[in-house]
């Protein structure tokens, strides 16, 4: 039987415990755990979501207690998003936290700006501009810095641009802009994604989302 995998993502996250019934039918989270080959169970922490939810001992019992009567066994930690950098060294205790409750980990990054990170696009979304050397450089350092604490990785579905700045009209010339746009993104998966986080964790497999 093939695998099936669902993420349920957890943009808001309300810790409000889990009700157990007077005569449970069975363990699910053991359940769940024991039938991982057929069916998994995932759940995506934002960035912002991760903060909170983890941020006390408490917040961490109620957030294990959550997803084991759910069946949830797979979490996606986000490192980065919207201006939200998650500090390395309270990122390794998330993970180890994680894992040593029993939840296979992945990290996660979600791609848009926020203050003081990147630049936004000239345009009606909040997407990158891409072609600035500080949006490259900054998610390229969190990259390199998140690499090692993760053995798969998941970019969301941000990598998008629609930006129409100076700069990448500059870089565009006379190509189109879905032409340019194609180029751009796909030599920024390479150098920015991928050879910094290869250098850093050469085991490390990265996943690209698409909606």
């Amino acid at each position: 039987m093939k695998k099936s995998i669902f993420v349920i993502q957890l943009a808001i996250f309300t810790l409000t415990g889990c009700q157990q019934p007077e005569k449970p039918l069975y363990d699910l989270w053991n359940y769940a755990i024991s039938r991982k080959p057929d069916l998994q169970l995932s759940a995506y922490f934002t960035a912002h979501t991760l903060k909170q939810a983890l941020a006390t001992d408490a917040g961490r019992r109620e957030t294990v207690s959550l997803l084991r009567c759910n069946g949830i066994s797979k979490v996606y930690l986000e490192v980065y998003r919207s201006g939200l950098v998650i500090p390395v060294e309270k990122l390794k205790n998330h993970v180890s936290f994680m894992d040593g409750n029993g939840f296979e980990v992945v990290g996660g990054i979600a791609t848009v700006p926020g203050p003081g990170f990147g630049v936004q696009q000239e345009g009606p979304l909040t997407w990158f501009n891409w072609q600035n050397p500080k949006t490259q450089s900054d998610l390229r350092k969190v990259m390199e810095d998140v690499a090692p604490l993760f053995e798969t990785f998941i970019i969301d579905d941000f990598l998008c641009t629609a930006d129409t700045r100076m700069e990448s009209k500059t870089a565009r010339g006379n190509r189109s802009w879905p032409e340019y746009r194609r180029t751009l993104l796909t030599g920024l998966c390479r150098s920015v994604f991928i050879e910094p986080a290869k250098k850093k964790n050469p085991s490390l497999k990265l996943i690209k989302d698409f909606i």
